[in-house]
């Protein structure tokens, strides 16, 4: 793969291996793990950076289309490896993830609002009652690690 991009390569090529590697999260009902998914991510970030001006709204589809622990996971993978680009269309996802109540999704989506206050900061100011309500539901949360998650967002 690492060679293939080596190459110079048409950008007509890398939409379409891009959307083949999206397309993966498909697989296996959309049930991949966190791993699994963060690997595919960094393929997709090494097509992404070849790109001169990548569109992370494919990122955003796939999550607002295909909700899952590996592809929220995913999309705060990329976001926080291209380092802050698509600043106009992170509040549609962030807005989509708030109204996430789903348990399996506690985790990743906790972790992709704390990568995001990371990344896009003061940008994100509007969201804050909404994600300190978000993560108020999970502070009692069996779950060691989306404690730990919540934690880590304050």
């Amino acid at each position: 793969f690492d060679k293939l991009l080596d190459e110079n390569i048409e950008r007509d090529c890398l939409d379409v291996l891009c959307q083949h590697l999206i397309g993966l999260f498909s697989a296996n009902s959309g049930q991949i793990s966190i791993q699994c998914s963060i690997f595919i991510a960094s393929k997709i970030v090494k097509v992404y950076k070849q790109l001169k001006t990548p569109d992370l709204i494919n990122i955003i589809n796939l999550v607002i289309t295909n909700t899952s622990e590996a592809t929220i996971f995913c999309a705060s993978y990329i976001f926080k490896m291209m380092d802050g680009i698509s600043k106009s269309q992170i509040p549609r996802l962030i807005n989509f993830i708030l109204k996430q109540n789903r348990k399996d999704l506690r985790f990743a989506s906790v972790n992709f609002l704390s990568c995001c206050f990371d990344i896009y900061g003061n940008l994100l100011e509007e969201f804050i009652p909404n994600a300190l309500k978000f993560i108020k539901e999970f502070m009692g949360d069996e779950d060691r690690i989306v404690i730990i998650e919540c934690i880590n967002l304050l």
